[in-house]
């Protein structure tokens, strides 16, 4: 793993998910830096971050639909090296297929149980943390 902390980021308008994704980020990766976002303009922001690993989107957000920005967000050079996933209440089976064929990862849905919802942040984030670095100007680790 680089000896840089990983960077994941949430697009997030609720507090307290966010605040839970924390939380269940910290008791995997207690190094790592957690960003978030609440508009298609923070999510761009966002994505010049060198380390980040992992971009997770809840669709329903106040100013705009995560799908949109997830569709938007694929069309920029910066997001080839960043993998999304979603992450929302929606258990609409089509929210689901055109998070997939929009690029995402991954689609998970919040579960309303605590514990659930940290087991659920803590198993999509997990494998992203170990990934190679996302900084495309800096060379690859030796291998021994």
């Amino acid at each position: 793993m680089s000896t840089e902390a990983p960077a994941i980021a949430f697009v997030e308008d609720s507090d307290l998910d966010f605040e839970m994704a924390v939380r269940a980020v910290r008791a995997i990766a207690p190094e790592a830096r957690v960003l978030r976002g609440q508009t298609f303009h923070d999510a761009v922001k966002i994505l010049a971050e060198p380390r980040l690993r992992l971009l997770v989107l809840d669709i329903n957000l106040p100013t705009c639909n995560g799908l949109d920005i997830l569709q938007q967000i694929q069309k920029l050079d910066e997001a080839r090296r960043i993998k999304v996933v979603v992450f929302s209440t929606s258990s609409n089976p089509a929210d689901r297929t055109a998070a997939l064929s929009s690029g995402a990862v991954g689609y998970h849905e919040k579960p309303s149980d605590t514990q659930a919802y940290f087991d659920t942040v803590a198993a999509f984030v997990e494998p992203w943390l170990d990934g190679p670095a996302t900084d495309p100007t800096r060379p690859p680790e030796p291998t021994p």
